[in-house]
């Protein structure tokens, strides 16, 4: 969330970092479709940690769109 934070007070389109999260959700989403019973714990880590960095960018965001409309 800080990152997005950042981002935005540089000048980053709220709209697009949202978007950014969203692709970056479904990417993580997809990618845990694809395990097997032979899955190593890095595998499954992963992809939880780009889901977290998409949600983040969502949120931050679109918080930041819900301020600046008040």
């Amino acid at each position: 969330m800080w990152m997005s934070g950042r981002l935005i007070n540089r000048g980053a389109g709220a709209r697009w970092m949202v978007l950014l999260g969203i692709l970056l959700g479904l990417w993580a989403s997809w990618y845990t479709t694809q395990y097997d019973l032979d899955v190593s714990p890095w595998w499954i880590v992963f992809p939880g940690f780009v889901r977290g960095l998409g949600l983040g960018l969502i949120f931050h965001s679109d918080l930041q769109l819900n301020v600046w409309t008040v």
